[in-house]
């Protein structure tokens, strides 16, 4: 992504760009009535050239076709990757949904790559790396609900 501009929140759904590299993060519910929002903003977000990477850490539930919407990320992009698309990292997966991935054999998506939360380890993130958070033991975690205060708060969108 070159660049990364706007964001989304409807108090279910969070969905922001933050780091460098630019991470889009999305957290809270993606269900029917939250798909519309989500792919209109992916589409704001993302450049339809190069990398992508999404950070999963606070998504709670996703429907399909949010996940249809998320690995399309992954589409027609440069064809030097071999698959004629581009890589979409998918970081931090809650396990619920790394399994459902896995069940109905998308996790083959061409350019796709997974990588689940480690356990209970506080880890440097794109957010800490950014310098929106500058303490490392507060980084990107699902149970850190601050974190998403504090981006939300630095990009001017109202968090409850």
């Amino acid at each position: 992504m070159a660049t990364c501009h706007g964001a989304y929140y409807d108090g279910v759904l969070r969905i922001i760009c933050a780091g460098s590299p630019q991470v889009v993060l999305i957290a809270g519910e993606i269900d029917q009535a939250r798909y519309q929002g989500l792919v209109s903003t992916l589409e704001d977000l993302v450049d339809p050239e190069g990398d992508v990477h999404v950070n999963l850490a606070e998504l709670e539930y996703c429907d399909l076709a949010g996940l249809r919407a998320i690995l399309r990320l992954a589409g027609p992009g440069r064809e030097d990757q071999g698959h004629n698309g581009r890589s979409l990292y998918l970081d931090d997966i809650p396990p619920h949904l790394a399994t459902v991935l896995r069940i109905l054999g998308w996790d083959s998506t061409p350019g796709l790559i997974m990588t689940e939360p480690a356990q209970l380890v506080a880890r440097p993130s794109a957010i800490v790396s950014a310098g929106l958070v500058t303490d490392a033991a507060a980084a990107w975690h699902p149970d850190d609900q601050q974190v998403t205060s504090r981006i939300l708060s630095s990009s001017g969108i109202p968090y409850p």
